[in-house]
């Protein structure tokens, strides 16, 4: 079984880290040395920040023999228009991946499926 490892977190509207205002996702990396550099260095970076907190995520790696691709059309400026690979889907989200640079999900009605095909 192969596992790959996210850094999330962000900025939190308090201490109590249950309410993100600025979020923050750096990955996937095979390696777990690869994820704590990066959760080191940025949380470094923000060390006084009380409200800043990173966390390292272990997941299980999906190889998919099937590719999804679709193109965001929703109103997060930041990743209108972009071409996301879909590595997971939900009855109403998918879980997509741009490059190797950004996991995140995102809502099925705003995207619209651009290719599937078979690798």
């Amino acid at each position: 079984m192969k596992y790959v490892y996210t850094v999330t977190g962000g900025v939190f509207t308090n201490t109590n880290f249950d309410e993100i205002i600025s979020a923050e996702v750096y990955g996937p990396f095979d390696e777990y040395r690869e994820a704590f550099d990066v959760w080191q260095s940025n949380s470094r970076k923000n060390i006084d920040n009380c409200s800043h907190r990173l966390y390292i995520m272990k997941e299980e790696y999906f190889e998919q023999t099937n590719a999804k691709y679709v193109e965001y059309i929703g109103d997060s400026f930041d990743m209108i228009g972009k071409k996301l690979k879909v590595i997971e889907e939900g009855p109403r989200t998918y879980r997509v991946v741009d490059g190797k640079s950004m996991v995140a999900w995102v809502a099925k009605n705003d995207c619209e499926i651009i290719e599937w095909r078979d690798q």
